[in-house]
């Protein structure tokens, strides 16, 4: 498994509802879209408000091609929220484990 972490500046409280909307109606509908993509964690540091998203898929392979499909798309988007992408970085999971969550 690998994951992808993407970096955001700009973050600011008064966004965060703004945030969750993007992420439920735009960006998740787009990764579900992808080939292998296995899930999706987005955080908010406090007090500082960092902004980042995790990104799971199955393979190296998958998470590459992914990457080429939505890297536009996600600056366009993150964008229009007040958000710029600082990074994205390519992780391969050594260990996980979670119960099945939904927030």
């Amino acid at each position: 498994m690998y994951v992808r972490l993407v970096s955001f500046s700009g973050g600011s409280a008064d966004m965060r509802d703004s945030w969750v909307q993007t992420i439920q109606d735009t960006a998740l509908p787009a990764m579900r879209g992808q080939e292998g993509f296995a899930g999706y964690v987005g955080l908010m540091g406090k007090p500082d408000h960092q902004v980042k998203g995790l990104l799971f898929f199955d393979t190296e392979e998958n998470a590459e091609a992914a990457e080429r499909a939505l890297q536009e798309r996600r600056r366009e988007v993150t964008g229009g929220v007040g958000l710029t992408v600082e990074s994205a970085d390519l992780y391969e999971v050594l260990a996980m484990e979670m119960e099945s969550t939904r927030v």
